[in-house]
């Protein structure tokens, strides 16, 4: 950033900005990428405990059960996105959305087009396809052997 100038400009949007709540905020949106704001359960094993309080929190308006011997729920408000959908999914069998049947619904479709674009684009995967939009220099450092991840040396 070249030339930055502080403005002794009176800022617009003071009353705005003093009225969110940061720390809800940051619990309910994931990766900064916003959606409909929902109430929603996802069921996750015992061992996540600590890992859901630390993205959820304890407030008030943040619900923990137990489900059954190795299993809680939690409840809290989401910003439902594919960012969101892409966290559960990195806890793969560990964690699922249970509630509301709408947001289980759009997860099963984010995971049906993932599992499309593997099956059915043959040209994607043999490299042809979907990312010539990349620069050349970028898609050198994407080749990548279906056996074995290389990266070429630079």
């Amino acid at each position: 950033m070249k030339e930055v100038k502080v403005l002794s400009e009176v800022r617009e949007g003071a009353e705005v900005f003093a009225q969110i709540d940061m720390e809800s905020y940051t619990r309910r949106v994931f990766s900064m990428f916003g959606g409909k704001q929902k109430r929603v359960s996802i069921r996750f094993i015992n061992q996540l405990l600590d890992t859901a309080i630390e993205r959820f929190g304890t407030s008030p308006d943040v619900f923990y059960r137990q489900d059954d011997e190795k299993h809680f729920v939690v409840t809290a408000d989401v910003e439902v996105s594919n960012q969101f959908f892409a966290w559960v999914c990195g806890f793969r069998k560990r964690a699922a959305i249970i509630n509301p049947p709408d947001v289980v619904e759009s997860m099963k479709k984010f995971l049906e087009d993932i599992e499309t674009r593997y099956q059915d684009d043959e040209n994607w995967r043999n490299g042809a396809g979907s990312c010539h939009f990349w620069p050349r220099s970028f898609q050198k450092l994407l080749a990548v052997s279906y056996t074995h991840l290389t990266l070429p040396t630079i």
